[in-house]
Formats: structure tokens, C-alpha cells, sequence
């Protein structure tokens, strides 16, 4: 892809081994491009007419697609309203639809191609941050406020969006009643929020620190992800700060659909992918690896070959994603942050290809 090399990419999304889609930032703005023969030709889908620079979607993803042909980019512009572009033709055309006030979109979850919530924040200062979340039934072509907290509500107003945190973590809904919203705190306190109706109200939900751990600087890393092919069970990402510039990954686990969660080391470090109950893929003691069997064992991917001749140059991982425990894709980033290199392996990260 020879786009990349103009073109910092930020993150991706793979729909199937074929079609992926990445984004990431030039001068004039977001850039959007999407494949669909497996990462060989790339086409560039970037809504025309639109300076996208500032305020996409954070680490839930800064750009949503659903499968092949339904997406969504969300971006604050300054003083004007918030705007939601969405498409139906897989990128070839883009519907602007405003939000009601100008504010900053921070996550976007879709249970299907018309349903899904949007969470946006207007100002965020000593440790919180206003919340909005917002609902569709259309796909986008309109948004509902559901449900808000602003500084001057009341703090103890029952089932109520938490002004303390930040949501920069992502959301998620597993069905129209079920949603998760991870936040970080300068508490540095696993802060995990529910929701059982939809979104109209949250509690949070227990996430148990054992007793090695209290005292500890501790945030989740991203919202939880729960496998369709093994019901109830999820994973939930949590770093332990060692360091200024260094945490350890474990992830808190569930069997029951989250109704009960337990920490699970992992020791990692850098970015983490968790496919299913068995398949990880890490940094552990500065070394690529992958686990077949929730932690059990431990497999060296050898950094040699292209991805050692790519980290040379792109040396700071970025994002990483699998399909299967064979299929994924892993990008990195240049020290400077002005370049990055998207991979592809076809064997669970034993050798790899540029995209």
C-alpha cells in the first residue's frame, strides 16, 4: 500500500480476510481507504468535502463499519455542531447528519446496520468529563438524545451517566438493552458502568482487585469484547502502571455475560489483541508472542524477516487485529509518529507480508 507512506495511519478494521478499511491523518485532514482483495489495491473512500482534523472517534474506533458496506465517522468542529457521516454504499457516498450542539464524539457501538448509540463529551476538567449518549434506529440519519450528565445536574441523580471519569475507552452494546462503558480515572480505579435498559440508566459494575494488586495504578484498556461463539464469556483489557511510560496488561474475564468478573493475569505489555478464551497476542518481556491456551503456555513469535526489517523504520506498535488464530494484521508506527506500515500474516504471526 503505497498510501501509507504518505498517510500516518491510526488504526483498521478487517470485515473478512478480503475487505478491510484504514484511516489515519495528512495535512488537509482524515484519510479513509478501503480493499477488498486482502490489503493488494487499496481505494481511497474519504468523504468528500470535509476537513476531518480533529475529534474522531477515540479508541473505540475512528471509524465504524459494521460489514462491508455500512459505516460511520463522527468529528467535533469547534464551535459548530458535532457531525456524523454515515454510508450504506460501503464509502462511495457519505450523509452528513449534525448532532444537536458542538461537542466531541468520543465511541460509537452498532448491533446492527440501523441500530446503534453514540457517546460525545462538550468539556472535561479536574478528573470528569459531560457526557451524552445518543441512539439511532436509521443508521444514522437521525440521533436521539437518551440520556446526558452536565456539571450542574444533581451527582446523586439515580442511574445517571458517571461524571467522574473519562470515556476514552470505548463502548459497547451487546443487544438494544445491554451496553458497557469502561472509564479512566485519575483514581487509577478499574471503573466499568452497565446499562440494562438501553441507556437510559447505568451502575457500575464490581470488577475485584485481589489483594497483590491493591494499591496499585490501575485503568481498563478499552471496552469489553464478548465472542458470539462462546456465550457469556468476555474479556476486558486492564493496565497496571509500572512506570511513567510502561503498564502491565492483564484482562478481567467472565463466564456468565459480565455479571461477575475475575482478574486473570496475562503480564503483558504494548498493545494486546484477545481473539477468544484461548488466543492472545502480545508483547511479553519486549518479545512478539501468543498464547493458544488463555495464558497457559506461551509461543516466541520470532521478530525476523519483514517484520523485523519493518521495525527498523516503523519500530512502535500500534494496532493489531485477528480474525482466526492465523488471519490477522499488525501496524506500526515510525518513532516520529509521521509514518506508519500496515502487515498482514496468514500463518497466527509467524511470518508476515506488507500490506
Amino acid at each position: 500500500m503505497n498510501k501509507q507512506t504518505r498517510t500516518a495511519l491510526t488504526d483498521f478494521w478487517w470485515i473478512n480476510a478480503k475487505t478491510g478499511f484504514v484511516w489515519g491523518a495528512q495535512s488537509d485532514g482524515l484519510k479513509v481507504f478501503r480493499t477488498d482483495d486482502g490489503g493488494a489495491n487499496w481505494s481511497s473512500i474519504t468523504p468528500d468535502g470535509y476537513k476531518i482534523s480533529q475529534g474522531v472517534f477515540q479508541k473505540g474506533r475512528g471509524v465504524v463499519f459494521t460489514d462491508s458496506e455500512h459505516g460511520w465517522i463522527g468529528a467535533s468542529m469547534e464551535e459548530r455542531p458535532a457531525m456524523i457521516l454515515s454510508t450504506v454504499n460501503g464509502g462511495r457516498g457519505w450523509v452528513n447528519t449534525p448532532l444537536d450542539k458542538a461537542t466531541y464524539p468520543l465511541a460509537a457501538s452498532f448491533i446492527t446496520p440501523k441500530i446503534g448509540w453514540l457517546l460525545t463529551s462538550t468539556d472535561a476538567a479536574m478528573g470528569s468529563s459531560e457526557k451524552a449518549l445518543y441512539s439511532t434506529q436509521d443508521g444514522g440519519a437521525a440521533w436521539n438524545l437518551v440520556t446526558q450528565t452536565e456539571y450542574n445536574d444533581d451527582p446523586s441523580r439515580a442511574g445517571a451517566l458517571p461524571l467522574r471519569g473519562f470515556a476514552d475507552g470505548g463502548l459497547i452494546f451487546t443487544d438494544p438493552r445491554i451496553g458497557w462503558l469502561p472509564l479512566t480515572n485519575y483514581d487509577y480505579v478499574p471503573t466499568l458502568y452497565r446499562t440494562k435498559d438501553g441507556g437510559k440508566t447505568w451502575a457500575q459494575v464490581e470488577l475485584p482487585v485481589p489483594d497483590d494488586r491493591k494499591g496499585s495504578l490501575m485503568n481498563l484498556i478499552g471496552a469489553p469484547v464478548f465472542c458470539s461463539q462462546e456465550k457469556g464469556r468476555g474479556w476486558l483489557q486492564v493496565g497496571t502502571k509500572i512506570s511513567d511510560d510502561r503498564w502491565l496488561i492483564d484482562a478481567y474475564t467472565t463466564a456468565d455475560g459480565g455479571e461477575h468478573w475475575t482478574l486473570t493475569p496475562l503480564g503483558l505489555e504494548g498493545i494486546v489483541f484477545i481473539l477468544d478464551s484461548a488466543n492472545i497476542w502480545g508483547w511479553k518481556d519486549g518479545t512478539f508472542v501468543h498464547t493458544p491456551d488463555s495464558g497457559k503456555t506461551w509461543e516466541v513469535l520470532a521478530w525476523s524477516g519483514v517484520l523485523a526489517d519493518a521495525g527498523q523504520d516503523y519500530p512502535r506498535p500500534l494496532e493489531m487485529q485477528f480474525l482466526t488464530p492465523q488471519i490477522g494484521w499488525l501496524l506500526l508506527g515510525s518513532e516520529d509518529g509521521r509514518h506508519s506500515l500496515l502487515l498482514g500474516t496468514q500463518d497466527g504471526g509467524a511470518s508476515w507480508a506488507v500490506m
